[in-house]
């Protein structure tokens, strides 16, 4: 009982720091310093992208 609680909390942890590398250090300078996101209709439409991908592995990750 204990080991499952222990293994579910620990990958939970694992997936946050996932999560908070792939969003916060790789897309933001990404996002922030790159020239082609000057114009706020380009940066909507890569916003709009990060969603959408990030809901699609949601879905497959709901289905696998």
């Amino acid at each position: 009982m204990w080991q499952l609680l222990i293994v579910g909390v620990f990958d939970a942890i694992s997936a946050g720091i996932l999560v908070y590398n792939g969003l916060v250090e790789l897309l933001a300078r990404d996002f922030l310093f790159e020239p082609q996101t000057r114009s706020n209709r380009r940066l909507t439409f890569m916003m709009v992208c990060v969603f959408l991908g990030a809901m699609l592995m949601c879905i497959v990750g709901e289905w696998a």
